[in-house]
């Protein structure tokens, strides 16, 4: 009897079907308790164009209509300084005093002040004159004021007549503050590239793995995880803002007459966990001339729907102007990858209309993310011909209302770059080829299975490629032409890349949930080898989702047969020290931590099967691909006897081969140079120097569960380096030089 495994997670998708568009005329929050929430700061050198205590400032440009986005292609902003022109030195002030006093320094009242007089038997005054003290430190504009304080000239004495002794009486008065001189500094102004960037942040994770059916290829989803894929706060019942989705300013000046709608298209859970009741997306409108966000649009929590368009007018004066922004924020649990929602198709235009929901647009939605037939990746020297798959699964659609006209083709390139397989051009026509696709919303996703599941028979051992003892990169490069007009070019051109290096994957590098055992058992994935071969490390990808597993030991297990005992076995912690010579964590979003066996495993060829082992109740939250099914090959075991993963999905643990292994070759992570550095002083209070002759690029603060606490970009020749507010403790510090060389030392702080 098989037995219960309520700690598997378990999963059950509804469907809802959306006919049409939800018009939102005016204000809606479903959560009005939310509506106070303090703004939280969020991580990264990308969360404000002018960062606290910094001389760079990264303006933005302001966009003109239309906006449209469907995240086919990387549209975000980046504020890393050497991707921008060499910027300008300016001054600015920080703070002014106006008018400008006779004599500095400056001593003033905050309320009306007077100077005074004796007049015969009488006190005369005359009040000082006033002064305004504007201040400069707007973190998103440094040479715009945002603050102004009126005072008055300060007076050290008030005379009072006494009418006792008939005599004036002096007092002295107290100033309420000083200002020495006007100040100013020089800030580096970095200006954009014209890059085709319309967001300002990417806290948000783009992809094309996260949704259900999405309107076009890629989305952008929100999530309880920053830029790097880190929880905002790991505390079970941390609840809050998280993601946020800012665009870049925009001209808006316009009348309301040109009927100007904002629309998206938006989806709740996807492949991932469903936002609850209580969660909620939310829209918000800039006001420029206020500079105050305000709440346009939210929804709820819900399970798993159809994508559907939301469209919502812009009338109101306050936001036609230039200036103009909007932004997306999901109020979810901030302790990990859950409460997920995807959002398409981002358009802001003039002269809609509010059943515009239409895209008129040619789109590729899906397309054949690998040419494997069991595995998503595997090493070279393990791939024959049976391993590659000859149909290719592809979705596109016609989201315009009649028929288009379009062609469709695929090339492949080697590492080199050479085109060694093209379709059409390489396969021959049939007579029932046509160039006609139609609408998506009578006939769904192209239907024409030379489209939709395209020949790929190329012969790699006949093409030389075969034995290859050495990695190798494939492209593939899907494209559309558009016989017709087409709304959006981006999603009519698609690259993937097919590995072949040092390890086995069944996962396509995503996790769109998790699994985990919970109490004491095994978990192991089944593998196999064409020729023999030699472990040298195990991959695996630790997905925050509410409970902290960091610094909880598995032992790694390699079994040959699951009825016996294992081949190999290790202790090791789940949160790996960045000074561990023997373990890696990538710290970005769904970046895996990969473990180097203290001994090499040689393995025979045939199966084998990678995993762990716990003795203790916690969940190991392994990420879980929900777009490959991998589940027959996946095994637990709680009690005594094995049993297969109900789930459809596939573990993302890999096993790495191949005898040039390196653990600082992995995931293309910078290399560690011989060159030494120093960091002092050491014990720390928040200021750390860095003694290289390197030219530094970027740095970061870790804890020794490898969780970055800071983080920042160097300016050229910098060397020291601001720690503001970091708790007592053994942190790692790390920099990285520009050639991509990695160091790091521990720190002490107190």
């Amino acid at each position: 009897m098989r037995p219960a495994l309520i700690s598997i997670l378990f999963f059950v998708l509804l469907s809802v079907n959306f006919v049409d568009a939800q018009v939102i005329m005016g204000s809606l929050d479903y959560n009005p308790s939310k509506q106070q929430l303090p703004a939280i700061k969020q991580s990264g050198p990308q969360e404000i164009l002018f960062p606290n205590e910094s001389n760079r400032f990264f303006p933005p440009d302001t966009l003109n209509l239309p906006f449209l986005d469907d995240f086919s292609t990387d549209r975000y902003t980046s504020y890393d300084a050497w991707e921008y022109p060499a910027p300008l030195d300016s001054v600015r002030p920080k703070y002014r005093v106006i008018p400008a006093p006779l004599q500095w320094p400056f001593n003033y009242k905050t309320t009306p002040a007077y100077t005074y007089m004796i007049a015969g038997n009488a006190v005369d005054s005359f009040q000082t004159p006033v002064h305004e003290i504007v201040f400069y430190n707007d973190s998103l504009n440094p040479f715009r004021p945002n603050d102004t304080l009126t005072v008055w000239e300060f007076s050290p004495f008030r005379l009072v007549y006494n009418e006792n002794t008939q005599l004036v009486d002096t007092i002295p008065q107290l100033a309420d503050g000083f200002v020495a001189a006007d100040t100013t500094d020089t800030i580096r102004v970095f200006f954009p590239l014209n890059d085709g960037a319309v967001w300002l942040d990417h806290y948000t994770y783009r992809n094309n793995t996260m949704a259900i059916d999405p309107p076009s290829w890629g989305v952008a989803t929100f999530d309880g995880t920053d830029e790097l894929g880190a929880p905002y706060d790991f505390q079970a019942s941390a609840y809050g803002r998280a993601d946020r989705l800012t665009s870049k300013p925009i001209d808006l000046n316009y009348p309301a007459s040109d009927s100007i709608y904002l629309s998206f298209w938006v989806q709740p859970q996807g492949l991932g966990y469903a936002p609850a009741a209580q969660d909620s997306l939310v829209l918000e409108f800039l006001d420029p001339v206020a500079r105050r966000w305000n709440r346009r649009f939210a929804l709820p929590g819900d399970s798993v729907q159809d994508f559907r368009p939301i469209l919502i007018p812009i009338v109101e004066a306050q936001y036609l102007r230039r200036g103009f922004q909007f932004r997306f924020v999901n109020y979810a649990n901030r302790s990990g990858n859950q409460d997920h929602w995807s959002i398409d198709y981002v358009e802001l235009d003039r002269f809609r209309t509010f059943d515009d929901t239409l895209l008129d647009d040619v789109a590729l939605v899906n397309v054949q993310p690998h040419f494997l037939r069991f595995y998503t990746a595997m090493p070279w020297t393990q791939v024959t011909m049976p391993e590659i798959e000859q149909k290719w699964r592809n979705q596109i659609a016609n989201r315009d209302d009649v028929p288009r006209v379009i062609s469709y083709g695929f090339e492949v390139r080697d590492t080199d770059g050479n085109l060694f397989n093209q379709y059409p051009q390489d396969y021959n026509p049939l007579p029932s080829d046509t160039n006609i696709i139609q609408p998506y919303l009578t006939n769904g996703y192209a239907n024409f299975s030379r489209w939709s599941q395209p020949d790929f028979t190329y012969d790699f051992a006949n093409g030389g490629y075969f034995p290859l003892q050495d990695s190798a990169t494939f492209t593939v490069k899907h494209v559309l032409t558009q016989l017709n007009n087409d709304k959006l070019l981006d999603n009519d051109t698609i690259t993937i890349t097919q590995p072949f290096h040092n390890y086995f994957a069944y996962d396509d590098g995503t996790a769109e949930v998790a699994v985990w055992l919970g109490v004491p058992g095994s978990f192991a994935v089944k593998f196999r080898n064409n020729f023999t071969d030699t472990l040298y490390g195990i991959s695996m990808y630790f997905s925050p989702v509410k409970e902290n597993n960091l610094n909880r030991n598995i032992d790694l297990s390699v079994w040959k047969n699951l009825e016996d005992d294992p081949l190999y076995t290790e202790r090791v912690r789940i949160g790996v020290s960045p000074l561990d010579n023997d373990a890696r964590r990538i710290n970005e979003n769904n970046g895996f931590t990969t473990y180097v066996l203290e001994e090499p495993l040689p393995l025979s060829s045939g199966p084998f099967y990678v995993g762990w082992t716990q003795s203790q109740i916690f969940k190991v939250n392994l990420g879980f691909d929900r777009n490959n099914d991998a589940s027959n090959n996946t095994f637990y075991r709680i009690y005594s006897d094995w049993d297969t993963l109900d789930l459809g999905g596939a573990a993302m643990i890999r096993p790495l081969v191949a005898n040039d292994f390196r653990l600082n070759e992995l995931n293309q992570e910078p290399v560690v140079s011989d060159e030494k550095i120093h960091v002092f002083p050491n014990p720390n209070q928040g200021l750390v120097h860095v003694q290289t002759d390197a030219e530094i690029g970027s740095w970061r603060l870790m804890d020794l569960s490898g969780r970055v606490v800071c983080h920042g970009v160097a300016n050229p020749g910098q060397h020291s380096f601001h720690l503001p507010g970091v708790p007592q403790g053994m942190y790692v510090f790390e920099i990285t030089t520009l050639e991509g060389y990695q160091f790091c030392e521990k720190l002490l702080m107190h």
